[in-house]
């Protein structure tokens, strides 16, 4: 019996073990028939590829292709006015063609074009804020310039560049003196740089004194300037200069800029090199340019006697200077004579002043005085 029982145990292990192999079998099968279907899938979607990549090359033309000369959006790309004729263009023109073409070239695509339009705002918000810039405006305009550095919407190297030529603009006038103007202008600018220090402050000096040395050498190339000259609106370069070194004059007061800064300009009015103090009487030589005379005397009548309280020495060594020029200029003027007279009045400690400058100094200390008690 013990005999019988086991082969019919092992008669059942013989049994599982059968149907499981017949499981097994069906698995493999539909495994097959599963990567069948996928190798006719991939065929399928491989034939799709290749006619759609034929259905575009037989359609390519169809796509718009710019031609030379042109941009993208098929407008004609022209190149700028000082490429296409050789005549003068002054810095300060060149430098806003310069800055058109560049503006231009941001909005070529989408990326850039973001960028244009940005900058366009930051110019309009300028523009806007200093339009309605006066000495009674000046803390809610200097607010609105100290958000637009700080601020997170522009840069601030754009926003410096900004309102540096927003300043620049306001005081440049080549028409007429902006003496009421610029001193508020002066005080927006100090504002910012007792907010922002040498990072705002030197920019905005390098580009003055960029631009003021274009519009020196301009009038000197310009017919010289009438003693008298009845059309007061005429288109001068001299005017513009003029503005500019009072706008520097004005910092100065303001303690924005050096004084050092302003003996150089002095000096090179006079036709001497920077920092060449020293041995400016071997190095005098020629004349004049009434021009010249003109921006120097204004420079004096605003300022003369805060620079010679500076530095004496150099107000006297100027003056020295001044008369040699002087006296080397085949056609002296009265506006040289009256030159002469105002540093001989600022070389001189106690004694009685002109009655013409002590008039200009006392208007514009008043203005002065208001303008430093607001910066603080």
């Amino acid at each position: 019996d013990d005999d019988d029982d086991d082969d019919a145990e092992s008669d059942e292990d013989v049994d599982v073990q059968a149907d499981k192999e017949d499981v097994g079998g069906e698995d493999q099968i539909v495994d097959d028939t599963s990567e069948d279907d996928a190798d006719g899938a991939s065929e399928d979607d491989s034939n799709d590829d290749v006619a759609g990549a034929d259905a575009a090359f037989e359609h390519e033309d169809a796509y718009y292709r710019p031609s030379s000369g042109e941009d993208i959006y098929g407008r004609s790309v022209e190149k700028p006015a000082a490429e296409s004729t050789g005549k003068y263009i002054s810095p300060g023109k060149r430098k806003r063609m310069e800055s058109q073409a560049r503006l231009q070239a941001l909005g070529d695509d989408g990326s850039k074009g973001t960028r244009a339009e940005t900058l366009l705002e930051l110019r309009k918000r300028v523009k806007g804020a200093f339009n309605r810039c006066s000495e009674d405006t000046l803390t809610p305009t200097l607010r609105i310039c100290h958000e637009l550095i700080s601020g997170a919407q522009f840069s601030k190297t754009d926003a410096i560049d900004a309102l540096i030529d927003g300043v620049l603009n306001a005081c440049t006038s080549r028409t007429r003196m902006l003496k009421g103007v610029v001193p508020v202008f002066a005080a927006i600018a100090a504002g910012l740089h007792a907010l922002h220090g040498p990072r705002w402050t030197g920019s905005l000096l390098e580009k003055l004194l960029v631009s003021f040395e274009g519009l020196i050498e301009e009038s000197r190339q310009a017919p010289s300037v009438a003693e008298d000259d009845g059309d007061a609106e005429k288109d001068s370069p001299t005017k513009a200069a003029g503005n500019l070194v009072l706008l520097l004059g004005c910092l100065f007061s303001l303690n924005a800029a050096s004084a050092g800064l302003v003996f150089d300009i002095v000096r090179r009015l006079l036709g001497q090199e920077p920092l060449q103090l020293a041995a400016a009487a071997a190095s005098v030589r020629g004349g004049l340019e009434e021009s010249d005379v003109e921006v120097l005397l204004l420079l004096l009548q605003r300022i003369g006697f805060d620079l010679r309280r500076e530095d004496p020495s150099a107000m006297s060594q100027i003056s020295r200077i001044a008369r040699e020029k002087v006296q080397g200029t085949r056609n002296a003027t009265s506006r040289m004579a009256f030159m002469l007279d105002t540093l001989g009045a600022l070389e001189q400690k106690g004694k009685k002043r002109p009655k013409q400058l002590s008039m200009i100094e006392n208007m514009d200390s008043d203005r002065m005085r208001r303008l430093k008690k607001w910066i603080g």
